[in-house]
């Protein structure tokens, strides 16, 4: 049923005002339960997102795993997703307690607490929502970028939860500056580099799994400006609704020295990408296949490497970032 722009909007309002009243409310258990539960009937009911996980699988290891072994990764990618958006509302309520309880830190976050500049990278593997949040509470606050929601009303209630344990999320669009000061202070700043990020808004294609994906290269651009440390790590569910954070590894970028802006930047974004590809290899389950991962084309590339949902882009998405995306 398709409903109103306004009526759809109040009803996402309302049915997260309920989520958020409802499922802090439930025991530890209970949670987890119902993301098994949640992540089943999504296996089940979403035909077009099993076919783009499954897609996507056969993209990254290809007949290195069985079919069996690849259902089983994605049905487990479903539950897997299923607790992160549940996360979103069980921590949400006496959240320092709930962090210090279920959420094991490495020893190796300590050095985030140190007052240097820190570009702190992650991927939509595990649950990268609690990870900024339970990493400020930790004694590193993080600025985190997030992309705005349609609904204005959501948007705002969803980073007033990201924010209670002090994490700031500023929008995606014209982020960098806040992203600068805040190295150029000392600071952390938290980016998710797994996403397909057009050229228009900054991104370059990279290999990926063996094939060219866009990727943005603000970590790249902002580690240039700034010589800021690049480090990357996730926050993995364990039994019993427990997390923890795997170990910081630090990305030391390759030597540029002599090289063009441009092939610097790739250079640094390469590698970027390649402790995304290491970490979702090692943690399979984890990571959400259901993404549209390889949705366009490099240019002059093979498309019949690509998977079924991938495409060309459109002339307006090729064109050269914007001056107000790299004006520092």
């Amino acid at each position: 049923m398709n409903f109103p722009g306004k009526v759809r909007q109040s009803l996402e309002l309302a049915l997260t005002r309920l989520g958020v009243a409802v499922i802090p409310a439930l025991p530890r258990r209970a949670v987890v339960h119902l993301a098994g539960f949640f992540g089943g009937l999504a296996w089940l009911f979403s035909r077009h997102l099993r076919r783009t996980g499954r897609a996507n699988l056969d993209i990254a290891f290809g007949d290195s795993l069985s079919a069996v072994r690849k259902q089983q990764i994605l049905r487990q990618s479903f539950s897997s997703f299923a607790l992160v958006m549940l996360d979103m509302f069980w921590f949400s309520r006496d959240p320092e307690n709930r962090i210090r309880t279920y959420v094991r830190f490495d020893e190796s976050y300590e050095m985030l607490k140190r007052k240097e500049p820190k570009i702190c990278l992650t991927a939509h593997l595990g649950n990268w929502e609690l990870l900024g949040k339970a990493a400020s509470f930790y004694g590193a606050p993080m600025v985190s970028v997030a992309a705005p929601l349609a609904n204005p009303a959501l948007d705002s209630l969803f980073n007033s939860m990201r924010g209670n344990t002090g994490q700031t999320v500023v929008s995606k669009g014209g982020a960098i500056r806040k992203l600068m000061q805040t190295l150029r202070d000392g600071g952390n700043i938290a980016v998710l580099l797994d996403q397909n990020t057009k050229p228009a808004r900054g991104g370059i294609f990279v290999d990926y799994f063996g094939l060219p994906v866009p990727v943005s290269s603000a970590a790249a651009t902002l580690y240039l400006h700034t010589k800021a440390r690049i480090l990357f790590s996730c926050c993995l569910p364990e039994p019993g609704g427990y997390y923890r954070t795997l170990p910081i590894l630090e990305i030391t970028p390759p030597d540029t020295t002599g090289m063009e802006k441009d092939e610097a930047v790739l250079t640094i974004t390469q590698a970027v990408a390649k402790a995304t590809e290491q970490a979702v290899r090692e943690y399979p389950g984890n990571w959400l296949w259901m993404y549209k991962r390889w949705k366009y084309h490099a240019p002059g590339a093979d498309a019949s490497r690509y998977p079924f949902y991938s495409k060309d882009l459109l002339p307006e998405d090729r064109r050269d970032v914007s001056a107000e995306e790299t004006e520092q």
